[in-house]
Protein backbone atom coordinates (compact mmCIF):
# COMPACT_ATOMS: atom_id res chain seq x y z
CA UNK A 1 0.00 0.00 0.00
CA UNK A 2 2.73 2.46 0.96
CA UNK A 3 4.68 1.74 -2.21
CA UNK A 4 1.58 2.33 -4.36
CA UNK A 5 0.86 5.56 -2.48
CA UNK A 6 4.44 6.79 -2.99
CA UNK A 7 4.46 5.89 -6.69
CA UNK A 8 1.23 7.80 -7.33
CA UNK A 9 2.17 10.73 -5.08
CA UNK A 10 5.56 11.31 -6.63
CA UNK A 11 4.71 10.66 -10.29
CA UNK A 12 6.11 13.71 -12.14
CA UNK A 13 3.87 13.14 -15.17
CA UNK A 14 0.53 13.29 -13.36
CA UNK A 15 1.74 15.68 -10.67
CA UNK A 16 -0.20 16.36 -7.51
CA UNK A 17 -3.41 17.63 -9.08
CA UNK A 18 -5.68 14.66 -8.31
CA UNK A 19 -9.22 14.45 -7.09
CA UNK A 20 -9.54 12.21 -4.05
CA UNK A 21 -11.34 9.39 -5.89
CA UNK A 22 -8.93 9.49 -8.84
CA UNK A 23 -5.91 9.43 -6.56
CA UNK A 24 -7.11 6.44 -4.54
CA UNK A 25 -8.16 4.60 -7.73
CA UNK A 26 -4.56 4.95 -8.91
CA UNK A 27 -3.29 3.63 -5.55
CA UNK A 28 -5.73 0.71 -5.33
CA UNK A 29 -5.15 -0.55 -8.88
CA UNK A 30 -1.44 -1.51 -8.55
CA UNK A 31 -1.94 -2.57 -4.93
CA UNK A 32 -4.60 -5.08 -5.95
CA UNK A 33 -2.71 -6.14 -9.08
CA UNK A 34 0.44 -7.11 -7.16
CA UNK A 35 -1.15 -8.28 -3.88
CA UNK A 36 -0.42 -11.84 -2.87
CA UNK A 37 -3.10 -14.40 -3.65
CA UNK A 38 -3.96 -14.89 0.02
CA UNK A 39 -4.48 -11.14 0.54
CA UNK A 40 -8.00 -9.81 -0.01
CA UNK A 41 -8.44 -7.19 -2.70
CA UNK A 42 -9.10 -3.71 -1.32
CA UNK A 43 -11.56 -1.17 -2.62
CA UNK A 44 -10.67 2.48 -3.06
CA UNK A 45 -12.50 3.33 0.16
CA UNK A 46 -10.69 0.60 2.12
CA UNK A 47 -7.29 1.70 0.76
CA UNK A 48 -7.97 5.26 1.87
CA UNK A 49 -9.12 4.13 5.32
CA UNK A 50 -6.11 1.84 5.77
CA UNK A 51 -3.73 4.62 4.77
CA UNK A 52 -5.38 6.98 7.26
CA UNK A 53 -4.62 4.42 9.99
CA UNK A 54 -1.04 3.80 8.88
CA UNK A 55 0.02 7.36 7.99
CA UNK A 56 0.75 8.59 11.54
CA UNK A 57 2.98 5.58 12.25
CA UNK A 58 4.70 5.86 8.87
CA UNK A 59 5.39 9.54 9.59
CA UNK A 60 6.93 8.70 12.96
CA UNK A 61 8.95 5.92 11.33
CA UNK A 62 10.32 8.39 8.76
CA UNK A 63 11.33 10.70 11.60
CA UNK A 64 13.13 7.81 13.29
CA UNK A 65 14.98 6.98 10.07
CA UNK A 66 16.11 10.60 9.79
CA UNK A 67 17.27 10.62 13.39
CA UNK A 68 19.23 7.40 12.88
CA UNK A 69 21.00 8.89 9.85
CA UNK A 70 21.72 12.16 11.67
CA UNK A 71 23.50 10.32 14.49
CA UNK A 72 25.87 9.11 11.74
CA UNK A 73 27.68 6.45 13.76
CA UNK A 74 31.15 5.66 12.50
CA UNK A 75 31.23 2.58 10.29
CA UNK A 76 27.42 2.32 10.14
CA UNK A 77 25.86 0.34 7.33
CA UNK A 78 22.18 -0.06 6.37
CA UNK A 79 21.64 -2.82 8.93
CA UNK A 80 23.05 -0.64 11.72
CA UNK A 81 20.88 2.28 10.63
CA UNK A 82 17.79 0.02 10.63
CA UNK A 83 18.62 -1.19 14.15
CA UNK A 84 18.99 2.41 15.32
CA UNK A 85 15.75 3.34 13.58
CA UNK A 86 13.88 0.55 15.37
CA UNK A 87 15.33 1.69 18.72
CA UNK A 88 14.38 5.34 18.10
CA UNK A 89 10.88 4.37 17.01
CA UNK A 90 10.29 2.07 19.99
CA UNK A 91 11.52 4.77 22.35
CA UNK A 92 9.27 7.42 20.76
CA UNK A 93 6.10 5.37 20.26
CA UNK A 94 6.62 2.68 22.93
CA UNK A 95 5.84 -0.16 20.53
CA UNK A 96 7.48 -1.87 17.60
CA UNK A 97 6.94 -0.77 14.01
CA UNK A 98 4.79 -3.55 12.55
CA UNK A 99 4.19 -2.21 9.05
CA UNK A 100 7.44 -3.51 7.53
CA UNK A 101 6.89 -5.92 4.61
Amino acid sequence: MVESWINVSTNPITGTDHKKSGFWNKVALPYNRYALDRVAKRSVKICNARWNQAAPLVSKWCGSVGKAYRTNPSGANKDTIMQLTHKHFEHKVEKTFDLMH
